[in-house]
């Protein structure tokens, strides 16, 4: 009965070590973003499987049955994780539809802007907040550190649209002001998405933790 017990352990901790790895490469990125609790869900059901594919083998080696944890799992996450598998995601299709009406805007500088970034009472109270100007074609690109206290945030001359970025995590393009001395005001929306965490776990690592959107007051020219 021990015997089993440790196959069966063996099984388990093989298939969660790639899971065990990715926390590890999470931890050595700035910020670490930790999965959150639905990740161990996934997690568990891995152990399950490892633990299963060892008991219908009827593996008796401790080494076996730790290799045979590891295999299918791992064959499981490596296919969910094929970007061919997913379906283009809603805000990239959004920004499909909106590049080409930015990239009509004038390529002209454009002085004397400024964002003003309000952050939602609901949306995580830390550092990781950027405002990321571009111009039309892509080709300029400026990245600002968002400091809430220090508004508003002076707009690049040549900048036609702008992303919020939180962490790794980007908004939809929001159009900026065309006319010189013009402002913009937007808050900031960071939702945590429930079920992430187990849909990386099982395989998809690209499933964003977060999902940040802007709330765009009129813009005053």
């Amino acid at each position: 009965m021990k015997e089993r017990i440790y196959i069966i352990l063996a099984a388990a901790f093989g298939g969660i070590l790639s899971n065990i790895i990715d926390i590890a490469i999470r931890l050595q990125k700035q910020p670490p973003n930790l999965p959150v609790w639905t990740y161990w869900i996934g997690c568990f059901i891995w152990a399950l499987c490892g633990a299963g594919v060892a008991l219908v083998w009827g593996e008796k080696n401790l080494r076996k049955a730790f290799y045979l944890g590891i295999g299918l799992p791992a064959l499981i996450q490596a296919n969910l994780s094929n970007p061919m598998m997913h379906q283009t995601s809603d805000r990239a299709r959004l920004e499909l539809f909106i590049r080409p009406a930015i990239a009509q805007q004038t390529t002209n500088p454009i002085q004397g802007r400024v964002v003003s970034v309000i952050r939602n009472k609901d949306a995580p109270a830390d550092q990781w907040y950027s405002v990321i100007f571009s111009s039309a074609d892509g080709a300029r690109e400026e990245k600002t550190p968002i400091q809430f206290e220090r508004m508003p945030v002076p707009v690049p001359s040549y900048a036609t649209r702008m992303v919020i970025q939180y962490q790794q995590y980007r908004s939809p393009v929001v159009p900026l002001p065309t006319q010189n001395n013009g402002s913009l005001i937007v808050e900031v929306v960071v939702t945590e998405r429930r079920w992430s965490g187990f849909l990386q776990s099982i395989g998809r690592r690209d499933t964003p933790k977060y999902e940040v959107e802007v709330k765009v007051e009129k813009p005053r020219n």
